[in-house]
């Protein structure tokens, strides 16, 4: 297989390492999981009538992001398309337990991560991280951890880096429960020489005092979703770029979401941004989210329907 520099990228920005070989591959940009090998098992984890394409449960034009079997929000019929069936008004689902989230970190190409790799569990309620829930995170020899969170945790994140460089400084944030419990986390790194050598070839100029976004839209089914619109409410200026990934490749020119339901902003304000979703073909809102954003640092940005204030 030959794969062009944009498709390098791509597969580096998706978190997506498949070879010729059967090596996994997920198309959720840190944030996701490798959820079957044939269709048969999308049946049997509940996702009916859904197809295995490169590894992820598609269905009506979605791909899943989600396992969760909790309590959902309750809304309106979403028009025809039950896949939109919480909207409007949405209510995020609560509970008054302990949730468990389990994420694991790899590097995006494969190899091993950087021995001076820094994790820390932060509030989404400190965005600079300056009193770390847990400051020194262990991971196993998987890169897997898992930690219980108070329902109040809200859309926390880690704030993963490496002193050497080793890693680009990276910011994973979980987002608001669309579903109890959310699924597992795969968060996939880059080197700084990586992602800058290659994003470079999209002829984008990243401003090193700007920050990176990359927003992942899901359903009310938690499923990746096609058709949706991704704007910034705030956090963006002159030199901020949006894109979307159109058939596997990230695409300044797209007007919406495919089915990879993955969108981004190149050169975002340092500070606290927000993004908002809205389903195109009706106008719904759908989510908005606010997130940190620092300079020179990729922040991961799962957004699914939200309760709308």
């Amino acid at each position: 297989m030959h794969w062009s520099p944009r498709h390098a990228l791509a597969t580096l920005l998706l978190g997506c390492a498949c070879a010729a070989s059967s090596s996994a591959c997920s198309l959720a940009l840190g944030l996701g999981e490798e959820q079957c090998q044939t269709s048969a098992d999308c049946t049997k984890r509940g996702f009916t009538g859904s197809q295995c394409v490169a590894h992820v449960c598609v269905s009506g034009g979605t791909s899943s992001t989600g396992t969760g079997t909790g309590p959902g929000g309750a809304g309106g019929a979403g028009g025809s398309d039950p896949q939109w069936a919480c909207l409007p008004g949405f209510t995020t689902p609560t509970t008054s337990n302990t949730i468990p989230i389990e994420f694991q970190i790899v590097m995006a190409t494969g190899g091993t991560l950087p021995s001076d790799l820094e994790v820390k569990l932060c509030s989404s309620f400190d965005a600079t991280c300056a009193s770390p829930i847990d400051a020194n995170v262990t991971l196993d020899a998987m890169g897997k951890h898992t930690f219980m969170v108070d329902p109040t945790f809200g859309n926390g994140y880690l704030e993963i880096k490496s002193p050497s460089m080793g890693t680009y400084p990276t910011l994973a944030f979980f987002g608001t429960n669309v579903k109890i419990p959310p699924a597992t986390k795969i968060i996939r790194l880059t080197t700084p020489t990586e992602f800058n050598g290659l994003i470079g070839l999209t002829k984008v100029t990243v401003d090193p005092t700007h920050g990176v976004a990359i927003v992942l839209t899901t359903n009310c089914d938690d499923q990746r979703a096609a058709g949706v619109g991704v704007s910034t409410i705030s956090g963006g200026d002159a030199k901020t770029i949006p894109f979307y990934f159109n058939g596997g490749l990230p695409d300044p020119k797209a007007t919406q979401t495919d089915a990879e339901g993955a969108a981004g902003f190149v050169n975002l304000v340092p500070g606290i941004a927000r993004v908002q979703t809205t389903r195109l073909s009706t106008g719904e809102y759908i989510g908005d989210v606010t997130f940190q954003v620092r300079p020179s640092t990729i922040s991961y940005v799962p957004l699914g329907p939200t309760t709308k204030l």
